[in-house]
C-alpha cells in the first residue's frame, strides 16, 4: 500500500523568505527589541528608586545616573543592562554593615529596587521584546 504524495510548490521561495526574515531580526532590530524590553524597568526604578539620607531626594544624582547600555552585540545575541554607576547604588540596594572608608561606622538596612522592578516588570518586558518583534515581521510581510 502506498501513501499518496504531498507535493510543496514554492518549497524553495518560502524557505528563502523565512531565511531573509531571520536575518532582518538579527543585528539592530534584535538590540532595538531588547532595550524596548528593558525600557519597563528602568522607568519603574526610576520612579522608586530611594535616594538614601534623611530626606528622599538630597540631590536626585542617583535617580538621574540610572542609563541603559548595550553590552554584547552579535547578529543572534543582545544583552542589554540597566544600571547606574553611583557609588551609592549597592548599599541602597543590598544594604552596608561595617566601617566606610572615612572610618564611619554604618548599619545601614537593605532598600531594594532594582531586583523588585524587574520582577514586577517581566511581563511588561516580554510584551515590549514581542511588540517590537512582530512589528519587524508585519513590516517584512
Amino acid at each position: 500500500m502506498s501513501s499518496p504524495g504531498i507535493t510543496l510548490k514554492g518549497g524553495k521561495e518560502l524557505a528563502k523568505a523565512f531565511a531573509s526574515l531571520a536575518d532582518d531580526i538579527k543585528g539592530p532590530a534584535l538590540e532595538a527589541a531588547t532595550r524596548a524590553a528593558a525600557l519597563p524597568v528602568l522607568n519603574q526604578v526610576r520612579i522608586t528608586v530611594p535616594e538614601g539620607g534623611r530626606t528622599p531626594y538630597k540631590s536626585g544624582t542617583y535617580r538621574r545616573g540610572w542609563h541603559m547600555e548595550t553590552v554584547e552585540k552579535t547578529p543572534e545575541r543582545c544583552t542589554v543592562i540597566v544600571g547606574n554607576d553611583q557609588p551609592q547604588g549597592p548599599r541602597l540596594e543590598f544594604g552596608f554593615v561595617g566601617r566606610d572608608v572615612l572610618g564611619r561606622f554604618y548599619n545601614q538596612a537593605a532598600r531594594p529596587h532594582i531586583r523588585p522592578a524587574l520582577d514586577e516588570n517581566r511581563g511588561a518586558a516580554v510584551d515590549e521584546f514581542r511588540a517590537a518583534i512582530g512589528d519587524i515581521i508585519r513590516r517584512w510581510g
